[in-house]
């Protein structure tokens, strides 16, 4: 069987660096997309042409050790090394990859390959995996393969979004609710700027962006950002931005500053996030 898949990119409304501190987030699909067509086949590898990259790449089995493929190849090999460390018999298989999603852009390039062929797979080996489980695995071959360490947001937008809606997504529970957003519908668009920042999620600043909540939901840091979402009385009683003014305005400064500082952006993002799934509509906020 020989077919075409896809999945899009996206962009986020409000919530950013909540989804890996298990907080809310509202993306929206893109109308750019990455398609993926490909055929089982006899050979004992899988083999991968990318028209973005000018290049073909083929991994066998040997080669399903996390970091063994590396660039753009690593997150396809990636989706069939989580697949496998899920227990899936995944079929060997040959794949062309065109996209106009733009790479390093923000706009979740990888997160769509990712999801494209992992669907690719699944329908092709025929593999029980309900669609409510594939954000998750796809998210695993990212981090534990390709060692980056997204959150889940990416993946569940490539999978689970609807046209016309936002996703209200609960990163820690991947309960959605599909949010009326027709942009074009309203007669409105959304302006997207390229401010020429390479977007890279392997970088060392968003790594240390992510360990610095992680440590602040530690015990000792309860205060701060209990357990990366759940709030104690002491931060509930002072949320919001004033909580991030005040450690500005206060004389302090240095690696302690910053620390709280990106605890307390952390809240706002999830505040601001829950708060804006609230409306029916988000499309008549900016009517």
């Amino acid at each position: 069987m020989s077919a075409a898949w896809f999945a899009p990119g996206r962009l986020n409304l409000i919530g950013e660096h909540t989804d890996y501190n298990d907080g809310f987030v509202l993306p929206f699909a893109l109308p750019q997309r990455t398609v993926v067509r490909g055929s089982v086949h006899g050979e004992t590898q899988w083999t991968v042409t990318s028209s973005t990259y000018g290049e073909t790449v083929g991994f066998g089995e040997d080669d399903l050790r996390p970091g063994r493929i590396t660039g753009w190849a690593g997150y396809v090999a990636g989706v069939v090394w989580a697949l496998r460390e899920a227990g899936h018999a995944v079929p060997f298989a040959r794949f062309s990859i065109d996209s106009d999603v733009p790479v390093g852009s923000g706009l979740s390039s990888s997160a769509a390959l990712e999801c494209a062929v992992l669907t690719a797979l699944v329908d092709l080996g025929r593999l029980d995996l309900p669609t409510a489980d594939r954000p998750r695995l796809a998210q695993r071959a990212e981090n534990d393969y390709v060692g980056v360490p997204c959150g889940v947001m990416d993946q569940a937008a490539a999978t689970l979004c609807r046209a016309g809606h936002a996703l209200f997504l609960d990163c820690r529970t991947l309960d959605v609710a599909h949010i009326p957003f027709d942009v074009a519908a309203a007669g409105l668009a959304v302006l997207v700027i390229d401010t020429n920042a390479p977007h890279r999620h392997a970088d060392n600043e968003y790594a240390e962006r992510r360990r610095t909540c992680e440590a602040a939901a530690l015990p000792s840091n309860a205060n701060m950002m209990p357990n990366r979402r759940d709030r104690s009385d002491s931060v509930t009683s002072n949320p919001g931005p004033s909580s991030v003014s005040s450690w500005s305005s206060s004389g302090r400064s240095g690696s302690k500053a910053l620390f709280q500082g990106r605890c307390d952006r952390g809240i706002v993002e999830y505040e601001f996030s829950s708060a804006a799934a609230m409306s029916s509509s988000l499309v008549s906020k900016y009517q």
